[in-house]
């Protein structure tokens, strides 16, 4: 992770000093106070998200709203700061659910099912923007990778959720329990229960759709993000084109997910995209900056709350410390 990490900097430094760092630094600070407003969409999205995810739960759980939108904020500030690829959050925000009460397998379920639907909510949400922008006959190019690339996904979804489904989570689960006897840090409630916790989470369709109806919206919100930032540098766009960039450039980030935080490729993906609808690729580069500004701004409180739990539960438990349950 740390040499893909670094190849992703190297990759944005290139394309600052390509495009100009003068000329990137005027549309970024163009923003100006006007920042603030951005700032106040992306929790929008974290507590849609974090609905769904409480809706996976068949029985009424004693988790708060308040404990899953604080795990979902610790999870995304992991992937978006961490160096652990774009999934590796997912074990801090079962980690957070562990030490809030609830049973660790149920809580990795939790986090495999919901991650499983998001990634079908966006999925949808990239059909969506590919539907918008397949009329346009100046594309850069890069929208006929995105549609081979979107075919690619398909069937390996589909793959992946029929893999839970149908039991290859049982022999992970067994394995993972094998593991327990032989790494003193991975504790056996951290797993145990996890495929049959699974199955009742696939059991509940009404908590399925509510969950996958809540992670489409997070995404269509995030459309109001980058219409904002491109409002406030000057480059105004219609809700519908800042569809297709939002939808389109996590596609492309996502398809990079062994690059923590898509760095570089984020960068890369706007400066494209912006020039399908005439762009200046400096303003393409700085919505992209603008919205890793975002993510540092509210991903550092987050890793702070999460530094803050795991000192409390290691101090509660005699230092016992475990991913993503405990002893208990």
């Amino acid at each position: 992770m740390i040499v893909t990490s670094l190849a992703g900097f190297i990759l944005t430094a290139v394309i600052v000093l390509q495009l100009g760092v003068v000329e990137v630094s005027d549309a970024i600070f163009s923003v100006g106070w006007e920042f603030l407003a951005v700032l106040l969409v992306h929790p929008v999205q974290i507590v849609q998200a974090a609905i769904g995810w409480k809706g996976l739960f068949v029985k009424p759980s004693s988790l708060s709203l308040v404990t899953v939108i604080e795990a979902r904020w610790i999870r995304e500030s992991a992937n978006c700061l961490l160096p652990v690829a774009q999934i590796g959050g997912e074990l801090f925000g079962a980690r957070v659910l562990s030490i809030r009460g609830l049973r660790g397998g149920d809580a990795t379920a939790s986090v495999v099912v919901d991650l499983t639907v998001e990634i079908f909510a966006q999925f949808l949400f990239v059909l969506l923007g590919l539907a918008l922008v397949l009329n346009q006959e100046d594309n850069t190019g890069v929208i006929e990778w995105i549609i081979i690339g979107t075919m690619i996904a398909a069937p390996v979804l589909l793959a992946f959720l029929a893999a839970q489904r149908y039991g290859l989570f049982l022999g992970v689960e067994r394995f993972l329990l094998w593991l327990t006897t032989r790494w003193s840090l991975l504790y056996v409630s951290a797993v145990e229960g996890l495929h049959d916790g699974i199955q009742r989470f696939y059991r509940n369709p009404r908590g399925l759709l509510l969950a996958c109806s809540m992670h489409l919206l997070a995404w269509l919100t995030g459309t109001f993000e980058v219409w904002l930032i491109l409002y406030f540098i000057g480059d105004p766009v219609t809700l519908r084109q800042a569809l297709v960039l939002e939808s389109l450039g996590h596609a492309i980030r996502s398809a990079a997910f062994v690059v923590p935080g898509g760095i570089g490729v984020q960068e890369g993906a706007y400066v494209l995209l912006a020039m399908t609808y005439g762009i200046p690729p400096q303003q393409g580069l700085a919505l992209s900056l603008i919205k890793r500004a975002r993510e540092i701004i509210l991903g550092l409180p987050g890793l702070v709350i999460w530094s803050a739990l795991e000192s409390r539960k290691q101090k509660s438990t005699n230092g016992q410390y475990a991913l993503p349950g405990d002893g208990d």
